[in-house]
C-alpha cells in the first residue's frame, strides 16, 4: 500500500510496486519539448512543436547498496512504469487511495553518484542522482 507522496516503480502487473526509499530525496517534474525549429529563407524561424514529455530528476544524499541495486537494475531494464502518489495525507499513515497517482512510462539515464562510503558492513553512496525521461 503506497502512502503521501511514495513514488513506487512497477515492471509488470504480476510483479507489484516496488516502493522507492523516500529518506534524503528531492523529486524534481519538469518539462521537456520536442520541437524542430529552422529558418526560412527570408530568416523567419519556424517552429514545429512535436511532443512535451516528462523529465523526472531522483536525487538522494546518501543511498544504500540494496536501495541503489533498485536503481541499476531499473536501468538495465528498458523501460519502467513509475507512479507518483500525489494524496496528501498531512503526516497521518492513511493509505493514498489506489488513484490518485501520476504515472510515467520511462527511460532512465546513466546513474551519478559523488562517492562511495563503507559504514561497518554496509556500503552507501552519496550524491546520488536519478533521471529519467518519459517515452
Amino acid at each position: 500500500m503506497a502512502y503521501s507522496n511514495d513514488i513506487a516503480f512497477w515492471y509488470t502487473p504480476e510483479q507489484g510496486d516496488i516502493l522507492l526509499p523516500a529518506e534524503g530525496r528531492t523529486l524534481s517534474v519538469s518539462d521537456i519539448e520536442l520541437s524542430r525549429e529552422d529558418r526560412t529563407t527570408s530568416g523567419r524561424l519556424v517552429r514545429d512543436v512535436i511532443s512535451v514529455k516528462k523529465r523526472i530528476t531522483l536525487s538522494y544524499s546518501l543511498l544504500s547498496r540494496t536501495n541503489f541495486a533498485i536503481f541499476k537494475y531499473a536501468y538495465d531494464a528498458t523501460q519502467v512504469h513509475i507512479k507518483i502518489y500525489q494524496y496528501s495525507t498531512l503526516g497521518t499513515t492513511t493509505p493514498a487511495p489506489d488513484d490518485l497517482y501520476d504515472e510515467y512510462i520511462v527511460v532512465l539515464r546513466p546513474l551519478e553518484y559523488t562517492r562511495e562510503y563503507i559504514y561497518g558492513n554496509e556500503q552507501y553512496y552519496s550524491g546520488v542522482s536519478v533521471e529519467m525521461n518519459e517515452v
